[in-house]
């Protein structure tokens, strides 16, 4: 499978996103960046985007504009490990060009496996990490900490998020 992308969308399908419609949100937004890149009104970067989703298991999908995605279905853990490896298998493909990733998820981590993940979003350069919080007690704190610099945008916010993986003046725009 070719990667070649420019964008990755993480989508937190684990059992905290069933609630009160967190994984409609996620796949809203998901279909959002398709249409904006299926109608030429994304930014010119813009053209592809793999889509992982991950709960008890994790898929690495790449999605053309023309692609449909099915509704998520939340079970199990968002372990951060397990995204880890599949991200380190990602990464290993392209391994001289920046990684920008935009994770959707409630941030419900667990406290040791956040910091194992920041400590390794932080080992290298090229990885670009933004948030975007999915329902009304998503733990923004924990998104803020994944990210390692604040930026954390609302649902609502999709398109600056999306600039921002690109643009890192962009300032998250969560309280």
């Amino acid at each position: 499978m070719s990667i070649e992308s420019s964008l990755t969308l993480i989508v937190d399908a684990s059992g905290s996103m069933a609630e009160s419609g967190k994984t409609f949100v996620a796949w809203n937004l998901c279909n959002y960046v398709l249409q904006r890149i299926r109608m030429g009104t994304a930014p010119p970067w813009l053209h592809r985007i793999n889509l992982i989703t991950w709960g008890d298991n994790v898929s690495i999908d790449l999605l053309d504009s023309d692609d449909l995605i099915a509704c998520f279905v939340p079970q199990g853990r968002a372990d951060l490990a397990t995204l880890v490896s599949a991200l380190e298998s990602l990464e290993s493909q392209t391994p001289d060009q920046p990684h920008r990733y935009l994770v959707l998820s409630d941030g419900r981590f667990q406290r040791e496996k956040l910091q194992m993940f920041v400590k390794w979003i932080k080992t290298n350069a090229n990885r670009h990490l933004n948030a975007i919080c999915i329902g009304a007690d998503a733990d923004i704190n924990s998104l803020k900490s994944m990210v390692a610099n604040g930026r954390v945008f609302q649902a609502e916010d999709i398109a600056t998020a999306i600039e921002a993986a690109f643009d890192m003046s962009v300032k998250g725009a969560a309280p």
